[in-house]
């Protein structure tokens, strides 16, 4: 008897529409099926998946996060703290998703998972400010770095881009 591989499986449930989350139990079967021991974690806050992938990633063959492009900062910056980096995947979930347009992942949760599970890993670049900011994709600053951030959830679903 094989033994499956152990995934952390971040998920951020004020992320984007509902979509994600109406396709919770379709990606824990993919994940299942594809060999993976799968433990759910629902962000609760900032900081909380950086926080525990710094903590608890390094003993998991794969994470993988589902939410907006913040949401694959926070990982990105859990996994630059270890030593030994498990893959990440990105189920895109948020209200924009420049990062899965620029990449071309699925923004169907479902197909993205699948796409985790029997794709090919590839490298990204990821740059730093300093010893905890952690970057990748792009990397803003002056007057305006902090719209995104606060901007209110309820306005970016229902402005999107716009917003």
């Amino acid at each position: 008897m094989s033994q499956n591989k152990r995934m952390l499986f971040f998920v951020n449930p004020k992320a984007g529409q509902l979509e994600l989350r109406n396709s919770l139990m379709d990606m824990l079967q993919v994940f299942t099926a594809g060999g993976y021991d799968v433990t759910v974690h629902p962000t609760q806050g900032p900081k909380d998946l950086t926080n525990w992938i710094a903590r608890e990633a390094g003993d998991y063959d794969l994470v993988v996060c589902a939410g907006g492009d913040g949401t694959l900062n926070e990982a990105i910056s859990g996994l630059m703290q270890l030593e030994h980096r498990p893959p990440l995947g990105y189920i895109p979930g948020g209200t924009v998703n420049d990062v899965a347009a620029t990449l071309g992942l699925s923004h169907n949760p479902v197909e993205a998972a699948r796409d985790i599970v029997h794709g090919k890993p590839y490298a990204m670049d990821t740059g730093s400010f300093g010893p905890d900011r952690w970057f990748t994709y792009v990397a803003g600053f002056g007057a305006f770095t902090d719209v995104a951030y606060e901007t209110p959830q309820q306005d970016a679903r229902i402005f999107g881009r716009m917003a």
